[in-house]
């Protein structure tokens, strides 16, 4: 992937700006920042869709 990044996900960024070019300073590539952000946003959907609806989830606890 030759698109630049911007990234925000770590306490590394210089100035909490966040990250551009092609890897962060963290040395992550642009590909795997964006696959998080994918991974973020659906988790966050998970989330919406399950709250208020606490009683249907059947967590088996050790």
């Amino acid at each position: 992937m030759n698109q630049k990044m911007f990234c925000f996900q770590c306490e590394q960024t210089a100035g909490c700006t966040g990250c551009t070019g092609n890897a962060g300073v963290c040395g992550k590539k642009a590909d795997t920042a964006k696959l998080q952000d994918e991974l973020t946003g659906v988790l966050i959907g998970l989330a919406r869709a399950a709250e208020g609806n606490e009683h249907l989830i059947n967590i088996k606890r050790i």
